[in-house]
């Protein structure tokens, strides 16, 4: 059973592999995140980031106010025509 090179090669490179890899994801994640930094602090895009947050954020609370209305709306017609 110990004479099967499969079993003496596979503990010894699966550790080593998984090392490997994992310093090459770390490496990849450092690369991307100090691109992503760079193009945050960028001349002009954190300004234009912000301006486009705001704009959602303005969206989403007429969609939520809107959403209500409708509600209130529906609610109101329900009971309504219960009534007649």
């Amino acid at each position: 059973m110990l004479s099967d090179p499969t079993l003496s090669i596979c503990p010894v490179q699966l550790p080593s592999q998984h090392l490997s890899d994992s310093l090459i994801a770390a490496c990849n994640v450092q690369i991307q995140n100090t691109q992503f930094c760079k193009e945050k602090s960028g001349a002009g895009t954190a300004s234009q980031r912000e301006a486009v947050l705001k704009e959602l954020a303005a969206a989403y609370d007429a969609f939520s106010e809107l959403k209500e209305h409708l509600s209130e709306g529906a609610k109101f017609y329900n009971d309504l025509t219960q009534v007649m």
